[in-house]
């Protein structure tokens, strides 16, 4: 997340349902480095679009701590962090389509950690932002 960029992901859904796109954080998630992480002025956008080029979903801000409707939140749980944004949650994907994802970086803020952000999809009902 401490470099400017586009990042592309092809994938197959495994299965169908409602599900919310997670930015998952690798790394030391404590209470320090969620002060660090919810006050940059990076700007992540994501697009997904299905098979025919649709948008599915399409979410940009900047990470924050607490619930906006605008800005990518941070949920911490044992030991682990991830951000997700409203404009991403619950969205409906059908099993074995294919989809794109793409993840932009920019305006990047000088004081962001070298950190790896892993995108990847969790049932909503198995979350509740």
């Amino acid at each position: 997340m401490d470099q400017s960029g586009e990042h592309v992901f092809h994938f197959r859904q495994a299965q169908s349902g409602e599900m919310t796109l997670l930015l998952q954080i690798e790394g030391p998630t404590g209470k320090e480095e969620r002060q660090e992480l919810t006050h940059l002025q990076t700007v992540v956008e994501v697009t997904l679009l299905n098979h025919a080029g649709r948008t599915i979903c399409h979410a940009a801000g900047s990470p924050t701590d607490g619930v906006s409707a605008d800005n990518w939140v941070l949920r911490t749980s044992r030991g682990e962090a991830a951000f997700w944004h409203r404009g991403c949650a619950e969205i409906k994907l059908k099993r074995s389509e294919s989809y794109t994802l793409t993840v932009r970086l920019r305006d990047v803020d000088p004081k962001t950690p070298k950190i790896k952000a892993t995108p990847l999809f969790e049932r909503s009902d198995n979350y509740v932002p």
